[in-house]
């Protein structure tokens, strides 16, 4: 959605602004009469940000204070600076958590190192208000905990800002100008965008030609060439390049790099520069002026920005004589935001902390603070009240006389999702251009519900809207008589944090044995450690859901541990070939049916298998020699992990093999069952919906089980390969591979 550029009148409020409370020389000091009371905050700052944080925390504090002015009662924050790359960060957030002179941290802005500091707020649920952490798969974690706030919306939607960028004709229905790039960098900033571009991409009928992710072993320039010159992520070449590039990387350097070596190739091509048509668009802009005069080409971008009708920006602009850093506003609504609901406790004559008691029942100390941030954010006794001129002193009067007025913040309107108020709904984004050595703003933008969008907490529930359509036609291939039923089931990673793919594994054991399997028809391939693992609450129980049965026990029998077996050893397990390290293979012959569960991780063009890879080419020789020795007489390859569509589409065009995935091959597959005590993920959303749907109805066409699999996936495509080589999925069964009889 677009914003109205704000008019110039706000410019005249904001030098009213810029004098309330900013002068050298000037002094608000309080009536001998007003009692004030001080509160503890950490504020958890990146280094490179320290000196416009704390210049602008001064800031608020001078508005604050002259705001309460006139009261009886007035709040102080008194902050405390902790530098979240430092080596003792974890001993800081431990000692700040654990004393109730703090009310509250501020910060950290790094996705995982925020993990921790809700991880150590957890026992007392102290608040922790995050200006800038903008990680998807934190919210969602997060996203039912009341004690954990975030200011801007998740990355998901900046992503689908980006999209939005491709309106108004650019695509013209033209396939050759459907088709996108992704490059980012490999760490909690790019995560969200490469965990949901695809998805995204997808649901918007784009063609995703090339990935890529710098990881140490591909670099910028690198990343580039590849997308000029045509390369796709299956490693084959595209006639041309895709015309449009998505670049989300964090380090501010690698747009520079990435200008520098799409220079070099167009002048290397000796082409005019008007027959090189392309956009690039950039998640957030981390160069100074000095640096964006360096840039030769042109690019756009979008990135999160204080919301224009607040004056915030010029205000700041008049202060301090430059423009605020990304994430500024979202701190200055944090501190004012801490400063209103400690003022509404105060109200109530609320204690910050008070006798309670835990999940299990057991006494404890919690905040009562996060109560009364909801009731701020969620106020609307007033019209809307900003922070400008007499706003915020009269919010101080408000809320002192237990009111709760409308407020808006200087980063949004601060309305948070209603259900769990984990983070706000309505986030501002820049969207903008460099051309010729300069930036500017072209407008200003919103992921509020319109073209697509969703909030930040129902994006985990959307279901998908662009689901395959799979063929009604027969294929003509003659099988012979079925004699019997064989299944491989593989969880394909090892750990605790890998809970989910071993849970899942046995689950699909359990439903096999439940349909008539015995030991003798399954291969189960796992690497047994999470049952009586230190982080199991539950020793000898494991389960896909938290309320579900213990899908462990003595009568699993596994076969072999994941890390005995390499690639080679699958290939021979698969095969029939036996071996003195891998004695138990498949004994199957030409009329026996055979499917195939995989659950693990993966990335473009392979499948992860512990500390090896599993390639589409191995798995594609893999089932050549299969099918040359007559080892099946139906395949079905069911695969639960990321980009696993890349993996199936290489390995199409042999007859009588069918292919499932959780994703497609631009896409990551997600996991979406988490239990709380254990804090691990226990299931993935597309082997849950696959498995539910066969214990329903162990007979289900193909057809239908697709469709409920397609449609009960949360933020991936499942998709069918090779079908024109297996069958009419309208009429193909399910209880080919489930009913013994």
């Amino acid at each position: 959605m677009k914003i109205n550029k704000f008019t110039s009148w706000i410019y005249a409020l904001c030098l009213l602004a810029v004098g309330f409370g900013c002068s050298d020389d000037e002094s608000f000091s309080a009536s001998s009469k007003q009692t004030i009371h001080s509160y503890k905050v950490a504020v958890c700052y990146a280094p490179q940000k320290v000196t416009q944080w704390k210049r602008l925390a001064e800031w608020s504090e001078a508005i604050m204070t002259q705001a309460q002015q006139m009261l009886d009662k007035a709040v102080r924050l008194e902050l405390e600076w902790i530098n979240e790359e430092s080596a003792d960060l974890e001993t800081q957030l431990r000692r700040v958590t654990d004393d109730e002179q703090y009310v509250a941290i501020i910060g950290p802005a790094d996705a995982r190192k925020a993990s921790m500091a809700a991880q150590y707020c957890m026992d007392s649920q102290k608040t922790l208000i995050l200006p800038e952490t903008a990680n998807a798969e934190f919210q969602r974690i997060y996203a039912s905990k009341n004690y954990v706030y975030c200011l801007t919306q998740n990355d998901v939607m900046q992503a689908e800002v980006m999209f939005s960028l491709l309106r108004n004709g650019d695509l013209m229905g033209d396939s050759q100008f459907n088709r996108v790039a992704f490059i980012a960098s490999d760490d909690s900033y790019g995560d969200t965008f490469r965990q949901w571009f695809g998805y995204l991409a997808t649901e918007r009928y784009l063609s995703t030609d090339y990935v890529g992710i710098l990881n140490g072993q591909l670099s910028v320039e690198e990343a580039i060439r590849r997308w000029i010159e045509g390369e796709t992520s299956n490693d084959a070449t595209a006639e041309s390049y895709a015309p449009y590039l998505f670049f989300a990387s964090s380090r501010a350097d690698d747009l520079l790099k990435a200008d520098a070596e799409l220079s070099r190739l167009k002048e290397a091509s000796g082409l005019p520069a008007f027959l090189y048509f392309y956009r690039v668009f950039s998640a957030g802009l981390f160069l100074t002026d000095e640096e964006i005069a360096q840039i030769k080409n042109t690019y756009e971008g979008v990135e999160v920005a204080p919301n224009p009708s607040s004056g915030f920006a010029p205000c700041y602009q008049a202060k301090f004589g430059e423009e605020p850093l990304q994430g500024e506003a979202q701190f200055f609504d944090a501190i004012t935001l801490l400063y209103y609901a400690l003022t509404a406790m105060e109200a109530d004559g609320a204690a910050v902390f008070a006798d309670s008691t835990d999940d299990l029942g057991l006494p404890a100390r919690h905040s009562t603070l996060n109560g009364y941030l909801e009731k701020v954010v969620d106020g609307r006794e007033s019209a809307p009240l900003g922070w400008l001129q007499g706003n915020a002193g009269l919010l101080f009067s408000l809320l002192q006389a237990g009111h709760y007025p409308d407020i808006e913040g200087v980063s949004s309107d601060l309305t948070f999702d209603s259900r769990f108020h984990c983070a706000v709904t309505r986030s501002i984004y820049r969207h903008w251009r460099i051309h010729n050595g300069r930036c500017v703003t072209l407008e200003y933008l919103s992921a509020d519900g319109s073209d697509r969008t969703v909030s930040s907490i129902e994006e985990w529930s959307t279901q998908v809207e662009v689901i395959q359509q799979l063929k009604d036609e027969e294929t003509h291939i003659t099988y012979p008589p079925l004699t019997d039923h064989y299944a491989v089931v593989v969880a394909a990673s090892s750990g605790w944090s890998n809970y989910r793919h071993q849970a899942d594994a046995l689950a699909m054991y359990r439903l096999l044995k439940q349909q008539g399997y015995d030991d003798d028809h399954i291969l189960l391939i796992m690497e047994d450690d999470i049952a009586y693992h230190d982080y199991n609450s539950y020793p000898g129980v494991i389960k896909v859901t938290p309320d579900g049965n213990n899908l462990y026990g003595d009568d699993v029998k596994v076969d072999y541990k994941m890390s005995d077996l390499s690639a080679y050893d699958l290939k021979n397990i698969l095969s029939g070939t036996s071996t003195s390290h891998t004695p138990k293979v498949l004994p199957t012959t030409a009329g026996d049916n055979v499917l195939l569960f995989w659950s693990g991780h993966g990335d473009y063009g392979l499948l992860n298998y512990g500390n090896y890879n599993v390639t589409a080419q191995q798995l594609l020789e893999t089932i050549h020699e299969m099918k040359a020795n007559q080892k099946f007489r139906k395949l079905f390859c069911v695969i639960e992990a990321c980009y696993s569509g890349s993996v199936a589409s290489y390995c199409e065009g042999t007859d009588g093999v069918l292919f499932m995935t959780a994703a497609n091959g631009a896409e990551t597959s997600k996991a979406d069952m988490k239990d709380p005590q254990l804090n691990v993920y226990l299931s993935n959303g597309f082997t849950r919906a696959f498995q539910s749907k066969i214990t329903e109805n162990p007979s289900v066409t193909l057809h239908d089980l697709f469709y409920h699999v397609a449609t009960q996936t949360v933020g991936s495509h499942a998709c069918i390969y090779n079908q024109s080589h297996y069958g009419n999925l309208f009429t193909e069964r399910m209880d080919e591979y489930m009913l013994i009889k």
